[in-house]
């Protein structure tokens, strides 16, 4: 059957790709064959975007604000959380300092790894949150619907809403 795959990470030794229905394949000799890790009926939603945190660590994200946390470079996935009653997708990670975000403003923190996550608020006004970069430093950027750039000078402890450049949304920011 198809399956729209939506976003994969390159490891040293295998290529993890992450996709609609909770698909998640992995493949050991790029990209020639693929063997699925996670199926259809232990998570079945859209999955957004995976992040690397080192060769072995792995987080996964998707709608019903869903993240799956590997410890072995994707061979075995364990639910770190889900929201199935809102249904609100999560878009992206950030891996320095575990951040998750997504639709409606919802932007979360991990001090442990991916393990667990808590909410922190930002100053806006429910826009989506659509991409998160940053250096070795402490400036990061994010960027989302109408327009929406947030900086913070102090590694995400807190946020400055920037004006406007572009009125529309805005997918993509490279630090």
């Amino acid at each position: 059957r198809r399956i729209q795959f939506n976003d994969l990470a390159t490891l040293s030794d295998r290529v993890v790709a992450v996709g609609e229905r909770g698909t998640i394949v992995v493949s050991e000799n790029d990209g020639q064959t693929w063997k699925v890790t996670h199926r259809d009926d232990d998570v079945p939603v859209t999955l957004t975007n995976i992040t690397a945190l080192s060769e072995t660590l792995l987080l996964a994200v998707g709608h019903d604000s869903v993240i799956l946390r590997s410890e072995d470079a994707g061979l075995n996935w364990e639910l770190v959380m889900r929201d199935g009653e809102t249904g609100e997708p999560l878009m992206g990670t950030w891996s320095q300092h575990v951040y998750a975000y997504g639709s409606f403003g919802e932007f979360l923190v991990s001090d442990d790894a991916g393990r667990s996550f808590t909410a922190q608020e930002l100053p806006l006004f429910g826009e989506h949150l659509s991409a998160m970069d940053g250096g070795q430093g402490d400036v990061r950027i994010m960027v989302g619907e109408m327009g929406l750039v947030l900086r913070s000078l102090d590694a995400g402890s807190t946020w400055d809403k920037l004006e406007p450049l572009y009125q529309g949304s805005l997918f993509g920011v490279a630090h």
